[in-house]
């Protein structure tokens, strides 16, 4: 099994059980401390969001980037990079920890509705959880350096048993204090041996020193072009991404606000499976572009974008068939129904989102971000005040229709700069394979949908007859549509697992 193949399948493992785990939690937090404390903890998720979106591409992206090419052939430019990345990461989780503390006595008094919990203990909640929360900066940047060097099991495996940790633990102190700082104190406790945990793995592959803070002018030089641009990407993103949470916690009670913060989270992990091709593929990319490898870059990227376009179409229809009694399980039938409608919105906007990962990663690859960041100007432009209107008017419903149509534009913009800028050649190709995986999956799904739509079926057994059922048909379409190159890598994997039988 090649690099590239192993990497996506610890990605799919591992951010699978973390999407399972994530329901664990959510279920004792809301029948046991109610849905003000499920919204106080997502909207201090969507303040570290908003915060996190200032630097975290331009860590992320640049780190990757900086780590898969120089490893191996610079150790000393390594070594200044990372000390830099130390300082930077941590000086931001400094630097926006004191906004946070003095900011939340605000965002409690003027902004959030809080119903049943008090003031005192939302402000203290919201310090609590925002300044540990605080520890993704350096989080990501450790983790980053991990995919750099294609050691992806590494996340997956910390990612998994940290998240096992800290559901086990949030369930344990609910039954045992039933006191909501409680359990906010152990959420804070558990992002710090998150990063603790990561440390200590990427010190396997460098040494300890390397990760004492300290400051490269080199470095900045080196690393600022692409970095600001990511960061600008960064900021837009952010906008587009987080402004419909932002007006929901005006205009909706705190509660609200949770409900949709964990519906968005919950199916935005089961993009699991593009974001595991894409970050795999992400230092393929970078290699193949510093060595000007046109044709296998061309070759790979075009096998990726189409094994994302039909792979995806399953998972996404199956959270539309089995929400109506995931969510009755999780909330109660009332808060099941509020939300069956945004979230066919948001897997379909979650699927756009997917198929553009993977043409994302190639312009990062190829150094090309200024792409994305006129898409994103653009976007906010035209896309976000038609978001804030629709948020204003109907709600998550809104919020969720928002979402779908930032990542139509996105289409509509930056895919043919890709193909034309990356790749020299039509994106033509992309949008006739994109409305192939269309009708397949309209064909295969639609008539089970539309009378679960209409009669409101619960019954999982049911429903998940008819998933199979529509499944099948559309995995013998797809295998029968996709392309010979395709075919041909699905068929050798195939082969080789079936000789390890």
């Amino acid at each position: 099994m090649s690099r590239l193949a192993r990497n996506i399948l610890f990605n799919i493992i591992g951010q699978g059980l973390v999407l399972l785990l994530g329901f664990v939690a959510v279920k004792y937090i809301f029948s046991l401390l109610g849905d003000d404390a499920l919204g106080i903890i997502y909207f201090s998720a969507l303040i570290n969001s908003i915060l996190m979106g200032v630097l975290e591409k331009g860590v992320y992206s640049t780190a990757v980037r900086e780590i898969s090419i120089n490893a191996k052939s610079d150790v000393v430019y390594t070594r200044e990079f990372i000390r830099t990345g130390t300082l930077l990461t941590w000086g931001a989780v400094l630097i926006f920890g004191v906004i946070i503390y003095i900011l939340a006595p605000l965002f409690v008094e003027h902004w959030i509705k809080v119903v049943i919990v008090s003031e005192s203990d939302a402000i203290n909640s919201l310090r609590i959880l925002g300044i540990s929360s605080l520890s993704a900066f350096p989080l990501s940047f450790y983790a980053s350096i991990l995919r750099g060097l294609q050691r992806m099991e590494y996340n997956n495996i910390i990612d998994v048993a940290t998240t096992a940790l800290q559901q086990l633990g949030v369930v344990v102190v609910i039954l045992v204090s039933g006191n909501f700082l409680w359990v906010v104190l152990w959420l804070a406790t558990s992002y710090m041996i998150k990063i603790i945990t990561y440390l200590f793995v990427c010190v396997r592959f460098f040494p300890v020193t390397n990760f004492v803070p300290g400051f490269s002018v080199n470095v900045i030089k080196r690393v600022s072009g692409f970095s600001l641009k990511m960061i600008y990407i960064s900021v837009l993103s952010m906008l587009h991404k987080q402004t419909d949470k932002v007006v929901l916690s005006k205009i909706e009670t705190i509660g609200v606000l949770g409900y949709y913060g964990f519906v968005y989270n919950a199916i935005s992990k089961a993009g699991l499976l593009t974001l595991a091709i894409s970050n795999a593929a992400y230092p393929s990319f970078c290699d193949l572009s510093t060595r000007e490898d046109q044709s296998d870059l061309l070759g790979q990227f075009r096998k990726l974008v189409e094994l994302v376009l039909y792979v995806t179409v399953p998972i996404f229809a199956l959270i539309i068939y089995i929400a109506p009694p995931l969510f009755t399980f999780v909330f109660n039938e009332m808060v099941s129904q509020q939300l069956f409608v945004p979230v066919i919105l948001l897997c379909i906007g979650f699927y756009l989102n997917g198929t553009l990962s993977v043409p994302y990663r190639l312009i990062l690859a190829t150094g090309k971000p200024e792409i994305a960041v006129r898409q994103n100007i653009l976007a906010l432009i035209f896309v976000l005040p038609i978001t804030v209107l629709l948020v204003y008017r109907y709600g998550i419903v809104g919020a969720a229709t928002g979402w779908v149509l930032y990542f139509v534009f996105g289409y509509v913009y930056i895919l043919p700069k890709i193909y034309r800028k990356c790749l020299q050649c039509s994106s033509i190709e992309f949008f006739q394979m994109f409305v192939r995986v269309t009708m397949i999956a309209i064909i295969s799904y639609f008539a089970v949908f539309y009378y679960i739509y209409l009669e409101y079926r619960l019954d999982i057994f049911e429903l998940l007859v008819a998933y199979i059922i529509a499944t099948a048909i559309f995995l013998i379409v797809a295998y029968l549509s996709i392309s010979e190159l395709l075919r041909l890598t699905i068929n050798r994997y195939a082969s080789s697992i079936l000789r390890l039988k």
